[in-house]
């Protein structure tokens, strides 16, 4: 009986190794090829760095994904593409930014369903995913959330897998950014050596200032300014602080 149950298990597997060899994408290339490429580094211009629930995590630029696609499948509508199943707006809410602006915020949903094209006119649909987006402008909220779906329903498929299960996934930093935060460092620095015991608001960051926890780094130097130090200085390094944490 086991001998019978273990024949069947190799026979099933045998099938699916042929489906992925046999099963031909609309660019001519297998479906095995084209599952092992769309995991594939696509280089540091096409991933960002966002932080969400405390954790700086890497996120992978739509764009790059579409034209992955496009080379492996063929062209959006006609080698692989997407079902607009539900899109709603959920409303917006004003709240007022640390800077005292006040900024309104627009919400939107949206439920997508991703297929992809074989030789043979074979259609796979992967299943549908809902995504959302908040925005300060309505339309680019809206384009977001469908954005967004696409995304988690092509991650179904395993597109950029690595990303997803965050198994050696690479944070790239953007050029333009990374400079501008090496100059507030830089100026953040400068003013540090101002204050009259330097070396002890060092003790009280912990780490550095450029990577170090925000709050970490303004609860010292408001300690500062509460022991008299130069308030100007202080005033002057909170600054900085505010916009190393916005780069």
């Amino acid at each position: 009986m086991t001998e019978k149950k273990d024949a069947a298990i190799a026979f099933e597997a045998k099938k699916v190794e042929n489906v992925w060899e046999a099963a031909k994408t609309l660019t001519g290339i297998s479906l095995g090829e084209a599952y092992a490429r769309i995991d594939a580094d696509l280089g540091a211009k096409a991933y960002s760095e966002i932080a969400t629930g405390g954790k700086k995590l890497t996120d992978i630029k739509p764009p790059y994904v579409y034209e992955m696609m496009s080379e492996l499948f063929g062209p959006l509508g006609i080698g692989w593409g997407y079902e607009l199943l539900e899109h709603e707006y959920i409303g917006s809410r004003q709240y007022k930014a640390q800077s005292g602006k006040t900024i309104t915020e627009h919400g939107a949903s949206a439920t997508v369903r991703c297929w992809y094209a074989l030789e043979g006119g074979v259609v796979i649909t992967i299943g549908s995913m809902t995504g959302g987006s908040k925005n300060s402008e309505r339309n680019y909220a809206e384009s977001g959330a469908i954005t967004n779906a696409i995304g988690k329903c092509l991650s179904m498929f395993g597109v950029q897998r690595h990303i997803y299960k965050n198994e050696e996934a690479t944070v790239y930093e953007n050029p333009d950014e990374a400079d501008e935060k090496a100059k507030l460092s830089q100026r953040f620095d400068e003013m540090m050596v101002r204050l009259d015991r330097p070396e002890k608001l060092e003790q009280k960051l912990e780490v550095s200032h450029a990577l170090g926890d925000p709050k970490n780094r303004n609860q010292a130097l408001m300690a500062f300014l509460a022991m008299d130090e130069d308030k100007r200085v202080v005033c002057e390094l909170l600054s900085i602080g505010e916009e190393l944490t916005d780069v």
